[in-house]
């Protein structure tokens, strides 16, 4: 069984492609809806079927790239991803294209030339949250917090419903010291849903750090009740304990 199947977005943009089987943009939604449900091969065939029949554009081409990386055909998607940028027609489809092939970057180890798209990207639109947390990243990658801080705060800003953006803000301002500010953005990435345990677990390492012992202890208990790496189970079991012994 397919990844995609029976996703209603996908299901609905296949039933529109089977009446409009000769319009490219059709078959370009069901490449879309097919990577969004993760249908790599299905997305594959729908976004070079729209380009073969007209819909040849910075977004297809990305979208093509992307899959294509899914499938672990790296050079292919590379050639994709990079066709994209001259297809741009505007700053912010640029951006998005600059982002892409970023994340590319990213995913086959090679920081430098990530952090060159996503700063390309910024300075095409520095109103895309995504690559104002992608360059915000490619700077924590090389350990400049100070660097990446503006730009994950620039995330928060645009994006104040994503608990990752948060996340993120909070990660960055607890390694450099700004403890307050990290309480603040960890709290606001578990108000907003971030979905694991790792939002809790820092935010009980700040509170032992702000000498909250009671506060910490029990942030670390609602951790441990939720989905954390076996490292970090230790890690935060350890907060519990030594909480416990601050309070004696």
């Amino acid at each position: 069984m397919s990844h995609g199947q029976h996703d209603p977005k996908l299901e609905a943009a296949l039933e529109q492609a089977a009446c409009r089987r000769d319009e490219a943009y059709a078959w370009y939604a069901v490449g879309v809806a097919a990577y969004r449900a993760g249908d790599w091969w299905k997305a594959r065939e729908a976004l070079e079927r729209a380009i073969a029949i007209g819909h040849d554009t910075s977004s297809s081409r990305g979208e093509l790239g992307q899959a294509l990386m899914k499938l672990g055909e790296r050079t292919a998607a590379l050639a994709q991803l990079e066709r994209a940028l001259p297809l741009a027609t505007d700053p912010t489809e640029r951006c998005w294209a600059l982002c892409r092939l970023g994340h590319f970057y990213v995913e086959t180890n090679r920081p430098e030339r990530a952090l060159e798209c996503f700063s390309a990207a910024v300075e095409a639109d520095p109103e895309v949250a995504y690559a104002r947390q992608g360059l915000g990243a490619a700077y924590v990658d090389r350990q400049n917090y100070e660097a990446a801080l503006p730009h994950m705060e620039a995330a928060t800003r645009l994006a104040p419903h994503d608990p990752g953006t948060w996340y993120a803000l909070g990660e960055v301002r607890r390694s450099l010291g700004y403890l307050d500010g990290a309480q603040e953005a960890l709290e606001r990435a578990i108000a907003t849903g971030y979905p694991d345990g790792k939002a809790r677990a820092r935010l009980a390492w700040v509170y032992q750090q702000q000498g909250r012992a009671r506060d910490a202890a029990a942030e670390a208990k609602r951790a441990l009740r939720h989905p954390l790496p076996k490292p970090w189970r230790r890690w935060v079991a350890g907060i519990v304990r030594d909480c416990k012994r601050q309070r004696r």
